[in-house]
């Protein structure tokens, strides 16, 4: 049972390692796309919570040139005066800019509409999101195989117990 124990403890700090790690270095799991600016739209959208809230953002759409992926920029401007306005910065450094750089998670390669964590316009990085990104396959793969070691070495156990007659001995020894 202590090796059981030994074993669970060793794989919950393999998942945990394994996510500091993606949490720290997410940026290495995000790829470069490179392109010329084809066409920005700019809105506001209001999305309701619930029956009584609702949360307003500032949207920024864009697409490049060559390129059939569809980017969204979309900021919480609820609480924000004139939050209309926020990405309207971003929109004009993107229309001025040669070259418009967009970095995206490699898995997110093949959807037509990617999560965007950082825009670059020339050399200038003009949006960045706060959030890194997170590889939840890595993570559940190791908790499914960490419950699946745990369901194998419980059995096992189970197994070399009534081999042994770990059971019969104890019974007896509470029969007398």
């Amino acid at each position: 049972m202590k090796r059981l124990y030994l074993y669970l403890v060793i794989i919950a700090a393999s998942a945990f390692y394994i996510a500091l790690i993606q949490y720290i270095f997410g940026d290495n799991d995000l790829i470069k796309i490179k392109g010329d600016l084809l066409k920005t739209n700019s809105y506001t959208q209001l999305e309701k919570t619930n029956d009584k809230d609702s949360t307003e953002y500032a949207c920024l759409s864009f697409m490049l040139k060559n390129s059939n992926k569809y980017y969204l920029l979309k900021l919480d401007i609820t609480n924000v005066y004139q939050g209309f306005n926020i990405l309207q910065g971003v929109n004009l450094d993107m229309h001025n800019a040669g070259r418009i750089y967009v970095w995206i998670k490699k898995s997110d390669f093949n959807n037509v509409r990617p999560k965007v964590y950082r825009v670059g316009a020339d050399d200038k990085i003009v949006y960045e999101r706060l959030s890194k990104p997170f590889n939840f396959s890595v993570f559940i793969f190791i908790c499914i195989n960490a419950l699946l070691l745990t369901f194998i070495i419980s059995k096992l156990s189970l197994l070399k117990r009534k081999k042994s007659g770990y059971y019969e001995n104890n019974q007896t020894l509470i029969n007398s």
